[in-house]
């Protein structure tokens, strides 16, 4: 009977500490070395940060250098890094939220963390990162990113959408004139003139300007051509108004600077990727961006990729007389998904590091990203920077457009427009069949 009892003590014991390893594995826990392990998903970002060149010499590295970083200061968790590439990625976080596996935190764009969290893939940060972090949120940053009362991510920086020109192409071919200062508005006549005149005199395989809808990045280019005819997605009630003589003008003016071999060959098919290459390879004199371009081209000049010297002209986007730019931006920020409480606390120490005046200061900066918190802001990062003074004039001077991006079906709205896109410039449709179906598939998506 002693045996009998000394056996099951044994299996009880054997049985508790099973369940308490099953217990630290479930929280994510490791069993050998104690430490709570999170993965973080990331895409290509930041390249040759000033001040950090040699840990941000490709793409992935700074984020790498920063978890190494952590890791090292926080010894009881370990940040498992995963860069993601923008064609295909964001399908690899569906999939993996479908299939109840998700990162456990991304630091990705709004548009696509707010429509994750309407999914149910997020966490609100509200009681989990510090209130010192939260108060630190510029407070039109901070009501972008409220969903229900919560705040759904953590904003760090945001882009702004402008026209670049590749202002060492236009002096090197003898048309540097047809360039005015610095965030000087054009109206769509002076646009095309532009384009005819880098046509005229640039070689063969270097075209005028570069555009592509064969991927969902970019939508944010279509909608400022689109405001800049005086088009809109939605009126103030949150009705869509797409299909509008406004937003046909549009889709003709630029399916006649394709027809007129005014962009980048294989518009229909080229992705945003592709006409960044092109923009990384002195390819295209002129493209929808942001200051850090300048940043990534002044890298490639250094290191002999292409010929130089960097040099770039950038303007809010061209628009018909009477009518003033709209500018699209971008805000970026980190989602947490893990439902576990020891990860989640994890994540939002990682938060809290990664937002660091010495870290963040520096990668907006070479973004060309205007900062989402106080701390930053009150830096002056783009002080003595004409380029980036000039991306934060254009931000203060234009009002913001609307294009979905806090909407939650915005993926599917930017997915709807590509896919219209690439018919109307493959010859399938005609602008105005394309600005009808663009509406009545919106609809659709909407409800409406």
């Amino acid at each position: 009977m002693k045996r009998a009892k000394s056996s099951l003590l044994l299996l009880f014991c054997i049985l508790f500490l099973a369940s308490g390893v099953s217990a630290q594995t479930q929280k994510g826990t490791s069993a050998a070395g104690g430490k709570t392990k999170i993965t973080f998903w990331f895409f290509p970002q930041f390249i040759n940060i000033a001040g950090y060149e040699s840990n941000s010499k490709a793409f992935g590295d700074w984020e790498k250098f920063l978890v190494s970083e952590f890791n090292k200061a926080n010894p009881g968790i370990e940040v498992v890094p995963e860069l993601q590439p923008w064609e295909g990625g964001v399908d690899k976080v569906n999939v993996a939220i479908a299939g109840g596996n998700p990162p456990d935190i991304v630091l990705d764009y709004l548009g696509r963390t707010g429509g994750w969290y309407y999914q149910g893939a997020g966490i609100p940060l509200d009681n989990l990162v510090s209130q010192k972090a939260i108060d630190d949120i510029i407070p039109s940053f901070k009501d972008l990113y409220m969903i229900n009362g919560k705040l759904h991510a953590y904003p760090i920086f945001a882009w702004v959408q402008m026209q670049l020109f590749n202002k060492f192409l236009f002096d090197k071919y003898g048309i540097g004139n047809a360039l005015p200062p610095l965030g000087t508005a054009q109206s769509m006549d002076d646009f095309r003139n532009r384009l005819v005149a880098a046509k005229k005199a640039f070689p063969k395989g270097v075209y005028p300007y570069g555009l592509g809808c064969a991927s969902e990045q970019g939508d944010y280019v279509w909608w400022e051509f689109i405001w800049g005819f005086g088009g809109q997605l939605f009126d103030k009630s949150g009705k869509v108004v797409v299909n509008s003589p406004q937003t046909v003008e549009a889709l003709k003016f630029l399916l006649s600077l394709d027809k007129d071999g005014l962009l980048a060959p294989g518009t229909a098919s080229m992705t945003s990727s592709d006409v960044l290459k092109l923009m990384y390879s002195n390819k295209i004199g002129g493209w929808a961006g942001n200051r850090g371009h300048y940043t990534t081209m002044a890298a490639a000049v250094k290191d002999g990729t292409i010929e130089g010297p960097a040099a770039v002209s950038l303007y809010p986007f061209p628009t018909k007389p009477g009518i003033s730019p709209s500018v699209a931006i971008g805000p970026t920020g980190f989602i947490v998904m893990t439902k576990d409480q020891a990860k989640q606390k994890a994540a939002a120490e990682f938060i809290e590091f990664y937002i660091q005046g010495k870290y963040l200061a520096a990668s907006a900066k070479m973004l060309g990203q205007l900062p989402a918190t106080k701390s930053i802001a009150a830096m002056n990062i783009y002080k003595g920077d004409a380029l980036g003074e000039t991306m934060q004039d254009i931000l203060a001077k234009y009002p913001s457009g609307n294009f979905g991006l806090s909407n939650p079906n915005y993926n599917k709205i930017r997915t709807e427009l590509g896919s219209q896109l690439q018919a109307m410039f493959s010859g399938m449709k005609t602008p105005e069949k394309t600005a009808a179906d663009l509406e009545a598939g919106l609809k659709k998506i909407l409800g409406q």
